[in-house]
């Protein structure tokens, strides 16, 4: 299962995070604001993953150090 493209939890009512409030109209303008807050985080900070190609190279990256790591696991249990 895909988990959403957003998610919002109150932490302090809902700690085990079971009601996700992104989409739910009375909480619009908290999540729109922290959005920008987000995105403006990851414009000063050149984060790969707020572009879909860094995000494509970041996962390709991390695909490969698994394959790479079940490689020497299956060498190890031979």
């Amino acid at each position: 299962m895909k988990p959403p493209q957003w998610e919002l939890y109150d932490l302090q009512n809902d700690p085990f995070e079971r009601e996700n409030l992104a989409e739910k109209p009375e909480f619009s303008s908290h999540f729109e604001r922290l959005k920008a807050s987000l995105a403006k985080w990851q414009n000063e900070t050149d984060d790969p993953l707020a572009t879909e190609q860094g995000l494509a190279a970041m996962t390709a990256q991390i695909e490969q150090m698994e394959a790479q790591q079940k490689a020497a696991a299956e060498l190890k249990n031979k």
